[in-house]
């Protein structure tokens, strides 16, 4: 099964999901109440509405399209081929579907949804195992050459536990920013080469050694509320010639909706009022002023040669001298 195959059967059913809710709830509808912390999420519903034809006219009058979508049920026992070939990246979208209407209406709240009982590991693995997501993770271990490492943001350790295979490997800082998600890798993983430790990213000095020959940030520094200082520091913690893999999605057309994130983590207040998704130049742009060099770009496309990009794997240098 092709990338391009789960990633359109994704779409179909964010969009599926998107009419059900604008119809069910009358989102469109001025007077529908839904609670506060969702406005945003409520706002990007009918943005896509909007994008996929259901809504006209400022977002207010339904259309044809709008009755006339495949249902989301349906979709699921039509397709559950597909939904086998990538069981982490769909149980991850599906957890994040259902749980628009209680979002929006306030009968749950996003956090307890997506993390239920703080169990983060379906998220974490969704960036070691899922079909689409893995790239990151997978082209990192590929390409990340050195005896000392740092990985910000390591989540539950999926990246670190493939990158200690490599007996050329002789430390291994391995710093998250959820005190959680730290005590859950120090559960998991065991090895003398590791140090563990919390990490603010938006601390004005951070707390880290420097001297790394290689640092990981994966999908993290979206999150920062100041990303050119974030990778000023990565800069200053590499030791000269040292590499910088950078993992970040990004929209794959600016100011659209973007379903995979909007209506995933995108439910999480916290996605909005501290993170960020950049495109592609910005980073290549942001990183040379941080003053790193020769950067290759590895992008996430759709699979089979598509120029529709997700955004991609940044390797930098710092320079030498």
């Amino acid at each position: 099964m092709s990338r391009t195959t789960v990633i359109e059967l994704g779409e179909a059913l964010c969009a599926a999901k998107c009419a059900a809710l604008v119809r069910d709830l009358r989102l469109f509808d001025p007077t529908t109440v839904i609670d506060p912390r969702a406005s945003v999420v409520r706002d990007r519903l009918l943005s896509y509405a909007v994008e996929l034809g259901f809504l006209k006219d400022g977002r207010r009058v339904p259309t044809a399209k709008l009755g006339a979508v495949k249902p989301y049920a349906e979709l699921l026992v039509q397709q559950r081929a597909v939904l086998d070939e990538d069981p982490i990246g769909f149980a991850w979208l599906l957890r994040s579907l259902d749980a628009l209407h209680p979002v929006l209406v306030g009968s749950l709240l996003a956090e307890e949804a997506l993390f239920p009982r703080n169990d983060f590991s379906l998220a974490s693995q969704l960036y070691s195992d899922s079909l689409v997501f893995s790239f990151f993770s997978k082209r990192a271990v590929e390409l990340a050459k050195g005896p000392r490492v740092l990985e910000v943001g390591a989540g539950t350790g999926g990246t670190a536990r493939e990158l200690l295979k490599d007996a050329g490997v002789h430390e291994y800082v391995f710093t998250e920013l959820s005190p959680l998600l730290l005590a859950q890798a120090q559960k998991t993983l065991v090895d003398p080469r590791l140090r563990f430790q919390v990490l603010d990213l938006d601390a004005r000095t951070w707390d880290v050694v420097s001297g790394f020959d290689v640092a990981l940030a994966l999908n993290v520094l979206h999150l920062s509320q100041d990303v050119s200082s974030a990778l000023a520091h990565l800069h200053s913690v590499l030791r000269p010639g040292g590499t910088l893999l950078l993992g970040e999605v990004s929209r794959p057309e600016p100011g659209k909706t973007f379903p995979f994130m909007d209506f995933t983590f995108g439910l999480l207040p916290s996605f909005h009022e501290k993170g960020r998704l950049l495109d592609v130049p910005t980073w290549h742009g942001l990183l040379a002023q941080a003053g790193f060099h020769e950067v290759t770009f590895w992008p996430l496309d759709r699979g089979e040669g598509s120029p529709v990009n997700f955004g991609g794997l940044y390797v930098a240098r710092k320079d030498w001298l």
